[in-house]
């Protein structure tokens, strides 16, 4: 699995599943089946029977700790467009960065237009974020869902 794969996995687990209601990564028991003697009661008030599958605050407080460290850049990440320590007066070497950076601007452009765009399946709503994962700019370190970092900085 490459860097770019990781960081795809890794940086947006807590902003996608840090709201146990969101996204549960973890549920204590399954949906009541038609010949089971719960799934009356689950007809009944399927939210009540949602709310106690859920996990436990133990539970769920350790599984968000886990993907709080996992999707937290660190406070020395060195991210794509800012890689220009690597560069010296080589021209060509210059104008490829260049062209390069100019690229992450045009795919964090598209980025934003596609969010904005409506029409297009799961991109706005009530309870529907934006795609932020792996825009090129970022905005800090922390939980941030943005940026691609260096992977010889991961």
């Amino acid at each position: 699995m490459s860097d770019v794969e990781l960081q795809a996995i890794n940086f947006g687990q807590y902003p996608l599943a840090g709201y146990v209601l969101h996204r549960p990564t973890l549920m204590r028991k399954f949906i009541p089946q038609e010949e089971e003697p719960e799934y009356k009661q689950f007809l009944l008030d399927p939210e009540q029977t949602f709310l106690s599958s859920l996990p436990t605050q133990f539970q769920a407080t350790k599984l968000l700790a886990i993907q709080a460290a996992v999707s937290t850049h660190s406070l020395d990440e060195e991210y794509l467009p800012q890689l220009h320590s690597f560069l010296n007066n080589d021209r060509e070497v210059t104008e490829m960065y260049e062209r390069f950076s100019a690229r992450l601007v045009e795919i964090e452009q598209t980025i934003k237009e596609r969010n904005e765009d409506a029409s297009l399946r799961n991109r706005c709503g009530a309870g529907i974020a934006p795609y932020e994962l792996l825009i090129p700019s970022s905005a800090g370190p922390g939980v941030t869902g943005r940026g691609v970092p260096n992977s010889i900085s991961n």
